[in-house]
C-alpha cells in the first residue's frame, strides 16, 4: 500500500497505521494491517462495504493482550473498531446515515463466529432478534462479515458459513410474519402512559415473539397482561 509505505499512511490514517506488523492468532495467516487490505479486496464495492473493511479492526491495536502461550486476543476490539470508526468518519464528513451503518456492521461483524462452518448452528430466535436489531443494515453486515472470513487462514475461511446465513434469513423473512404489537397497542389497551414502561413492555413481547414468532396480536396482548398480573402479585 504505498500510502503506508511513503509514510503518509501515519498522517492521514494513524489508526490503521497502527495495524502494521500487529501479529493475530491461528485464524489468521497476515498481521492485522495486510489482513484489512484483503478484507477490502474482498469487500463489495460502495462506501459502506468499503469503509466497513477498511475500519472494522482498527481497535485491535488497543485491545491486544496475550493468552499464558503467548497467543495474542483482541477481546471487544469489534466496539472499540466502532467507536474509533465514528472520529474517523466524521474528520472525512461521511453522511450521517451512512456513518451509523458503518458502525452498527464493524461493531456486529463478530456476530456469526459461532455460527458453523455453514451458519447451521445459530438458533432461529438468534437470527430474528439480530435481523430485528438490524434491519436493512443486516446485508451489509452479512457482506462485512463474508469479506473478513475470506481474509481468514485457508483452513478457517468458512466461505459457506454467510451465504448459509443469508438462506437462513431470506427463509424467515418469507416464511414468518413480521411483529406486529405497537406501543400504540398497549397504550390503547391497557392505558399506559408513553415512556420507559412502555417500552419495556413492547421490547418483553418482542422477546416472547423471538421464542415464538407464530404469535400474533392477540396473543401477544394476552402475554402481556399476563406478565403485568405477575408483576402485580410479586410487588
Amino acid at each position: 500500500m504505498m500510502l503506508q509505505q511513503t509514510g503518509i499512511l501515519a498522517y492521514i490514517l494513524p489508526e490503521l497505521n497502527r495495524l502494521e506488523g500487529l501479529k493475530q492468532n491461528k485464524y489468521h495467516h497476515l498481521d492485522a494491517f495486510e489482513h484489512t487490505l484483503e478484507v477490502i479486496r474482498n469487500s463489495e464495492s460502495g462506501c459502506i462495504a468499503r469503509w466497513a473493511a477498511l475500519l472494522h479492526d482498527i481497535g485491535k491495536a488497543g485491545t491486544i493482550s496475550f493468552q499464558s502461550d503467548g497467543t495474542p486476543r483482541f477481546i471487544g476490539h469489534e466496539r472499540l473498531s466502532s467507536k474509533l470508526a465514528h472520529s474517523i468518519l466524521m474528520r472525512y464528513q461521511i453522511a450521517k446515515p451512512q456513518r451509523q451503518i458503518i458502525q452498527r456492521v464493524i461493531a456486529g461483524h463478530m456476530r456469526f463466529k459461532n455460527s458453523g462452518e455453514d451458519g447451521s448452528l445459530m438458533k432461529p430466535e438468534t437470527l430474528l432478534r439480530i435481523a430485528d436489531q438490524y434491519g436493512a443494515a443486516l446485508w451489509q453486515l452479512l457482506d462485512l462479515v463474508h469479506a473478513d472470513n475470506l481474509a481468514h487462514a485457508p483452513q478457517y475461511r468458512n466461505p459457506e458459513q454467510v451465504p448459509g446465513l443469508r438462506r437462513r434469513f431470506l427463509d424467515l423473512q418469507n416464511r414468518i410474519p413480521r411483529f406486529c404489537l405497537t406501543g400504540k397497542d398497549l397504550i390503547d389497551t391497557f392505558g399506559i402512559a408513553p415512556g420507559p414502561l412502555l417500552g419495556s413492555l413492547l421490547q418483553a413481547a418482542k422477546e416472547a415473539w423471538y421464542q415464538d414468532p407464530e404469535m400474533g396480536r392477540e396473543e401477544l396482548l394476552d402475554y402481556i397482561d399476563k406478565q403485568r398480573l405477575q408483576e402485580r402479585k410479586t410487588d
